[in-house]
């Protein structure tokens, strides 16, 4: 190293992530110098930069994934591990992931991408168009079930009322009779009969005997959804309020009955005098008004984003004016909406685009704009009235929120940033603040494109979207959060893989490793779902089989040598890997190059890599890569070797 003696040299020991410079925006000789002028498909661990870890395929759905979620659950007393996806044309598909094979869970052919919303075994689905407006009916099924609309109709079948015996403890007198319907999933519907879509009870005086209720549909055909009746009535004292009337073998025991394919599905009313039906009969008041589909099948709401909140599900949607508004289910009743008591609108009507619960909170946010509501354990509508968080940042699409809840913190994708929400507020600056040029690439107007997850044992949010003007997602801009969450200490690398169109991605547990890790779904058939590499592979730096495109380029230097031209030696590089890296230096605003160098790499070099280059300009930054399949580099120290030169040139 003798031709270097008489050189200074800047040792670069600490590798972070890129601050990303554009003529309008950060200057390259303002960048930090511990970051990168790029950091493309890259990790970090501690203060080396690495080539990431590739892709393996899974299986093939042999379709388009526009969203995707990872639906556990206990199956019995067995965890089972499913796969739950969107497919536009067909519906929410399912895959045992413990042999991954897709059957289709929910049919539906309307929407472009869904809200998948687990709880247990049920799993409920909200259809959007492109815009992430709500464009058909939701659906529900339990795990092993059939699937159904949420928000189950009645039906219009009168039912035929009798009486035989006498002095069973039942009133005498004028009462009203009606039934509710329980689907497959526990929803119990409006009461029926509703010939007109509008409950019409059936008056039947009683002589205390025993009352038996007949329904009958045309040839016996229930709705497919229909799998319990129960009685509804009023007292002969009080003939407008409705009660559930318990079953004849006292009360506590279920007071619905299953239905009959083949014959007429009968329930009895004995032993029920007034004070019983009022003392032991479920208050059936609130089914008479909640929200369902009327009998012709036409449904209440279209939900866009169904999200969870305590024991309540949120239900994004507009209302039947047009008017956006957040549905929130009664506790423990997940379908249960009252359109006058449910109902949750922001000030002035703002539109919604998704929402979340964080601890005691529900959000709801806009396209700028984030509201909080909190549950009182009473109706939504006796509620504190939503209070605004933040009146220019929002949500830009369904999809742009993902929830670290172990952390207490949430992200949040919006136009001017991907923001760190915590502690009920959001930060000053958004943490992809330095990588603004970046950001704005984004197509924005694909917004049900744009999917944020947090990958939380790794410390990594990972923003998919479509960039320059593309219609489908093009990369995974990645921001490292390990050692801290400000713009200025996450860590960035702007990652993509090669010959793969990607259209969804969520956090999945690997059912081998038990391991939560990304995975990512297509946008063509032609592709399969993909899981992220964790280094225990045969081969885990390729993606499925195609080369890595990793490269990394340090911060231009020297530094404190303002107006010099500096004449650039050389550098001598730690570095570990396999293949060959190419090392290409650039002069500042990259006009002049030197190189490109071909670098041997080894996985345990006995000695520094020597290379020399010359290049005459104020600042010079090097940057290796490599690109074939099997090669990776992972970067230690670089010292780099220069000479001051002339202030002028």
């Amino acid at each position: 190293m003798a031709f270097l003696s008489d050189a200074q040299a800047v040792e670069l020991a600490d590798f972070n992530g890129a601050w990303i410079p554009s003529p309008s925006l950060i200057d390259p000789t303002k960048i930090a110098i511990n970051k990168a002028r790029l950091a493309r498909n890259v990790s970090f661990f501690g203060q080396n930069v690495a080539t990431r870890y590739g892709y393996s395929a899974v299986f093939n759905p042999s379709a388009s994934v526009t969203s995707m979620i990872n639906w556990l659950f206990l199956n019995g007393t067995t965890p089972a591990n499913y796969l739950a996806f969107y497919v536009p044309g067909t519906g929410v598909r399912i895959a045992n992931l413990a042999s991954p094979t897709a059957s289709t869970l929910i049919a539906e052919t309307t929407g472009t991408t869904a809200s998948l919303c687990s709880l247990g075994k049920q799993m409920y689905a909200g259809f959007m168009d492109a815009n992430g407006i709500g464009v058909a009916p939701g659906k529900v099924c339990a795990f092993g079930g059939t699937a159904e609309p949420l928000f189950a109709a009645p039906i219009a079948t009168v039912p035929t009322m009798s009486e035989s015996g006498s002095l069973t403890n039942t009133t005498p007198g004028v009462k009203k009779f009606g039934y509710l319907i329980q689907t497959s999933n526990g929803f119990i519907t409006r009461p029926s009969p509703a010939p007109l879509d509008v409950f019409t009870p059936v008056s039947y005086t009683s002589l205390g005997g025993i009352i038996e209720m007949s329904i009958s549909p045309p040839s016996f055909v229930w709705p497919t959804y229909a799998v319990k009746v129960a009685m509804i009535a009023t007292t002969t004292a009080n003939p407008n309020r409705y009660f559930i009337v318990p079953s004849p073998s006292g009360p506590g025991n279920s007071a619905f009955v299953p239905v009959s394919a083949v014959a007429p599905t009968n329930i009895y009313m004995f032993g029920c005098s007034d004070s019983y039906l009022t003392e032991n009969g479920i208050d059936a008041t609130p089914y008479l008004t909640q929200l369902s589909q009327t009998v012709s099948l036409t449904a209440p709401i279209n939900p866009s984003v169904i999200a969870p909140y305590g024991q309540r599900l949120a239900y994004q949607c507009l209302d039947s004016a047009g008017t956006p508004v957040t549905y929130f289910s009664d506790s423990s009743q997940p379908q249960s909406l009252n359109a006058a008591n449910s109902a949750v609108y922001l000030p002035g009507n703002l539109s919604t685009t998704t929402g979340f619960a964080l601890r005691e909170t529900f959000y709801i946010l806009g396209p700028h704009w984030t509201y909080a509501v909190t549950d009182s354990n009473d109706t939504p509508s006796t509620w504190a009235q939503p209070q605004l968080v933040d009146g220019a940042i929002g949500a830009i699409g369904p999809f742009c929120v993902s929830l670290n809840a172990t952390m207490n913190f949430a992200w949040v994708a919006d136009e001017a940033g991907l923001y760190l929400f915590q502690g009920g507020s959001y930060s000053s600056r958004p943490v992809s603040y330095w990588q603004t040029t970046d950001w704005q690439r984004i197509n924005f107007a694909a917004t049900t494109k744009i999917q944020v997850v947090d990958h939380k044992s790794n410390q990594r949010v990972v923003v998919l979207a479509p960039l320059d003007g593309a219609s489908t997602p093009t990369h995974q801009l990645t921001f490292d959060y390990s050692l801290g969450l400000t713009p200025e200490l996450i860590q960035y690398s702007i990652n993509s893989i090669a010959s793969y169109s990607s259209g969804a991605i969520a956090m999945v547990q690997n059912n081998t490793t038990k391991h939560v890790e990304p995975w990512l779904a297509p946008s063509s058939s032609a592709y399969s779902i993909i899981r992220e590499n964790d280094g225990t592979e045969a081969n885990p730096y390729r993606d499925v089989s195609a080369a890595i495109d990793s490269a990394y380029e340090y911060a231009p230097l020297p530094r404190g040598f303002q107006g010099n031209v500096i004449m650039h030696h050389g550098l001598q590089i730690r570095v570990r890997g396999a293949g060959t890296a190419t090392l290409t230096m650039y002069s500042v605003d990259q006009v002049v190059s030197a190189g490109p160098f071909s670098l041997t790499l080894a996985t345990a070099p006995d000695a520094e890599i020597l290379q020399r280059f010359f290049i005459r300009s104020e600042y010079a930054s090097g940057r290796m890569a490599t690109n074939a399949v099997d090669e990776w580099f992972n970067l230690a120290r670089i010292d780099h070797y220069f000479t001051p030169g002339s202030p002028s040139r």
